[in-house]
C-alpha cells in the first residue's frame, strides 16, 4: 500500500480529494437549505450534453461541463422566474432537453455513447494540479462569501421571503449560491463521477444538518464529515482494491446507515 502511496498520481489524487472533502459537503448545505435538489439532479444529466459537446468541439471536458451546468443551471432558474412555473417541475424539461442534445451530437459527430458515458465516472487519479487550484479557489470564494454575508444567508435559508422584506437581495444570493453550486457539482464529477458525487456533497450535509444546532455548526460539521470520509474511504479503496470514488460513497453511505440506527434506538 506504501508503494503505491508513493506515486505521484496516487498522492496528487488523495490530497485533492481531501481538499473537495472539505469544500464539496459545504455546497450541500446550500443545496439542501434552498431546497435545489431538482438541480441537483438536472446537472447530473447535463454532464451527458457537456461530455458530448467537449468530444464533439475536442474541448476539456471540465471547462465545458462547468460551462454547460452553468447555462442550464442560470436557465433553470430565469425561467422558473419568468413562468412561475415551480423549479421541480422545470427541471424535468431541462433533463430532457440535455439528454436529447447529447444524443444528437452523439450521432452527428459519431461519438460512442460509452466515451460520454465515461464522464460519469470520475477518477482521482485524473486530477491535476489545476484542480487543487480551482478546488482552493472555491474555498477561498465560499469562505469569503460566508464571512461577508453571514447574517443575509442565514435569512435567506429561515425564510426567502421573510429575507426578502428584511433587506436581503433574495435573487442576487440565489444566483450566487447556484453559481457555487455549478461550479462545486462539475468538479466533484471530474473526481468522483456523476454518479457518486453526491457521497462528498450530500450525504455529509444530510447528517451535519441532523446534528448541528446553528448554520456555522451545520457548515462545520458538514466539512469535517466530507473531510473524514474522502481521506478514509480512500485508504480504504486502495487497501482493498476497488474504486476510490465507489469507496468514499460506500462509506459516506455506512456512516448514514449506522447514525439513523443508532438514532433509532435513542
Amino acid at each position: 500500500m506504501l508503494t503505491v502511496l508513493s506515486l505521484e498520481p496516487v498522492w496528487r489524487g488523495l490530497l485533492i480529494l481531501a481538499l473537495g472533502g472539505l469544500v464539496f459537503p459545504v455546497t450541500g448545505v446550500y443545496i439542501l437549505r434552498m431546497n435545489l435538489l431538482p438541480i441537483r439532479f438536472m446537472m447530473m444529466h447535463s454532464v451527458m450534453l457537456g461530455g458530448a459537446l467537449a468530444l464533439a468541439t475536442s474541448c476539456d471536458s471540465f471547462l465545458t461541463v462547468s460551462l454547460v451546468n452553468l447555462v442550464f443551471v442560470f436557465l433553470l432558474i430565469w425561467s422558473s422566474r419568468r413562468s412561475g412555473i415551480e423549479i421541480g417541475r422545470l427541471s424535468m424539461f431541462f433533463m430532457i432537453l440535455a439528454v436529447a442534445g447529447a444524443g444528437i451530437l452523439m450521432y452527428r459527430f459519431h461519438i460512442p455513447a460509452m466515451d460520454t458515458m465515461n464522464i460519469l465516472w470520475g477518477s482521482p487519479f485524473a486530477a491535476i494540479w489545476t484542480d487543487a487550484l480551482v478546488l482552493t479557489a472555491l474555498g477561498l470564494v465560499i469562505v469569503s462569501y460566508q464571512l461577508v454575508f453571514s447574517a443575509h444567508i442565514t435569512a435567506l435559508f429561515f425564510d426567502p421571503d421573510i429575507a426578502f422584506t428584511s433587506g436581503v437581495s433574495e435573487k442576487t444570493h440565489t444566483y450566487a449560491i447556484v453559481f457555487i453550486a455549478a461550479v462545486s457539482v462539475a468538479a466533484a464529477i471530474r473526481l468522483m463521477g456523476a454518479l457518486l458525487m453526491d457521497g462528498l456533497i450530500l450525504i455529509p450535509a444530510i447528517l451535519a444538518a441532523a446534528r448541528a444546532k446553528s448554520i456555522r455548526g451545520m457548515f462545520i460539521r458538514a466539512s469535517a464529515y466530507g473531510f473524514m470520509f474522502s481521506i478514509a474511504g480512500s485508504l480504504a479503496s486502495i487497501a482493498v482494491d476497488i474504486p476510490v470514488s465507489a469507496g468514499i460513497a460506500s462509506l459516506s453511505a455506512l456512516w448514514f446507515v449506522a447514525f439513523i440506527i443508532v438514532k433509532g434506538k435513542k
